[in-house]
C-alpha cells in the first residue's frame, strides 16, 4: 500500500516501497518541523512542570511515612499514588531528549519501556483513586473504620496487586514497542520508536477497547457510585442531625466541626478525581486517534498532540500534589514557615455520621488524619 498522508516524513515514516509500503508513528519523534523552537518549548515546559511534580509528591509522602500517625489506610494509599506520580515524571527526561534531538538514540530497550511504563504508573494512579473511594465508602457510608479490618500486610497486598496488575497489562506495549529505522522524503535516515502491531486489524481494536474498559469506564463508574452514596449519606446525616438539634437544648457545635471536615476531605478527594479524568482524557482520546489513524492508513495525526496530551498528564501529577497539600494544610505550613495550624480541640476523637436517616448512628474516625 502507498503511504500517503498529511504527516508522512514529519510523524509518520514509510518504509518499504510500493505495494509493500507501511507507515508507522513517530510517537516521540518529530521530523521537518516548520519552527525549529518548538521541541525546545516542548522539553522546557514538561520539564519544569515534572520537576516540581516530582518535589511536590516527594513532600507528600516524606509528611505521610514520617509519623505512625499519619500513616493511615487512605494516607498510605494517598503515598502510593504519589509515588506513581514520581515514577510516570521521571519520563520527562527521556520524552523531553527526544523532542529535542529528532531521531531515538535511547536504544531499542529503553523504547519498549518508556511508553509501558507511563501507561502502567497512569493506571496505578486510577486504581489508587478507586481503592480511595472505596476505603472512605466503607468508613462512612458502611461505618466501619478501614483500619480495624486492615492490616499492613494487607495494605501492602492491596497496593502490590495495582501495580503487579498493571504490569503485567501493558506487557503487549513492552512486547511490540521496537526501534525502526527509515528515509524520509530528503533521503535523511533516521531512527524512531514506534508500536508494530503482529496483527494490524483485529488485536489492535481489542487491545485498546480493553484498556478503554478496564483503565477507565470500569474505575471511573466505581468513583463515581462510592462518591454519589457518601454525599448521599451526608445529605441523610445532615437531617438527622438537625431533628436531633431541635429537639435538644444543646447543639453540638464540635461535632458539626467534624462533620464540616470531614465533608472537605470527600470534596478534594472527589475533586482530585476529577482533575485526573480531565487531565489524562486528552492522553486515552490521542492514543485511541493514533491506533485509528494507523489501522486506517490515515497518516494525518500529529505527534505534538501526544506530545501535549503527554504534558497534561504531567501537570496532574503537579495538580495532585497540590490538592493534597490542601487537606494537609499542617504539610504547606511546615513546608513554608507561613503560619501555624491552628488546633481544633477534640480533633483526634470520633465523629458522628448518620448512616439512617431516622434512627441510627455510625461512628468513623476523625478526618484529620483521613
Amino acid at each position: 500500500m502507498t503511504c500517503s498522508g498529511d504527516q508522512i516524513d514529519k510523524s509518520f515514516i514509510c518504509i518499504g516501497n510500493g505495494s509493500q509500503s507501511k507507515s508507522f508513528f513517530t510517537f516521540y519523534s518529530q521530523f521537518n518541523r516548520n519552527w525549529g523552537g518548538e521541541g525546545v518549548l516542548e522539553a522546557v515546559v514538561m520539564l519544569v512542570i515534572a520537576i516540581m511534580s516530582v518535589t511536590g509528591n516527594l513532600v507528600i509522602c516524606f509528611f505521610i511515612l514520617k509519623s505512625k500517625t499519619t500513616r493511615t489506610v487512605t494516607n498510605v494509599l494517598v503515598c502510593n499514588m504519589a509515588l506513581a506520580d514520581i515514577a510516570y515524571c521521571l519520563s520527562a527526561p527521556f520524552v523531553a531528549y527526544v523532542r529535542v534531538h529528532g531521531t531515538w538514540t535511547l536504544g531499542d530497550g529503553m523504547c519498549r519501556v518508556l511508553m509501558y511504563w507511563m501507561h502502567v504508573c497512569g493506571v496505578v494512579m486510577i486504581w489508587t483513586l478507586t481503592a480511595i473511594s472505596i476505603d472512605r465508602y466503607v468508613n462512612i457510608r458502611v461505618g466501619v473504620t478501614s483500619s480495624r479490618k486492615l492490616r499492613k500486610v494487607h495494605l501492602v497486598g492491596i497496593c502490590s496487586l495495582i501495580w503487579i496488575v498493571s504490569l503485567l497489562f501493558f506487557l503487549p506495549f513492552a512486547i511490540y514497542f521496537e526501534v525502526k529505522e527509515g528515509v524520509t522524503g530528503n533521503q535523511q535516515v533516521i531512527q524512531f520508536c514506534t508500536l508494530d502491531w503482529p496483527w494490524e486489524r483485529h488485536f489492535p481494536l481489542i487491545y485498546t477497547a480493553l484498556i478503554a474498559l478496564f483503565c477507565f469506564f470500569i474505575p471511573v463508574n466505581i468513583i463515581t457510585l462510592s462518591y454519589y452514596i457518601i454525599f448521599q449519606t451526608f445529605r441523610r446525616s445532615r437531617r438527622a442531625v438537625g431533628s436531633f438539634s431541635r429537639s435538644s437544648k444543646q447543639v453540638d457545635s464540635k461535632n458539626a466541626a467534624r462533620r464540616s471536615k470531614q465533608q472537605k476531605v470527600v470534596r478534594t478527594l472527589v475533586l482530585i478525581v476529577l482533575v485526573f479524568i480531565a487531565m489524562w482524557l486528552p492522553l486515552f482520546i490521542v492514543i485511541a486517534l493514533v491506533e485509528y489513524d494507523v489501522s486506517n492508513h490515515v497518516n494525518g495525526m500529529h505527534s505534538n498532540a501526544l506530545i501535549w496530551a503527554v504534558i497534561f498528564a504531567y501537570g496532574n501529577s503537579l495538580a495532585n500534589a497540590i490538592m493534597y497539600g490542601s487537606v494537609f494544610v499542617q504539610l504547606w505550613n511546615s513546608v513554608f514557615g507561613c503560619c501555624r495550624r491552628q488546633i481544633i480541640p477534640g480533633e483526634n476523637e470520633t465523629v458522628i455520621i448518620d448512616n439512617n436517616a431516622r434512627t441510627s448512628v455510625h461512628h468513623v474516625s476523625a478526618v484529620t488524619n483521613f
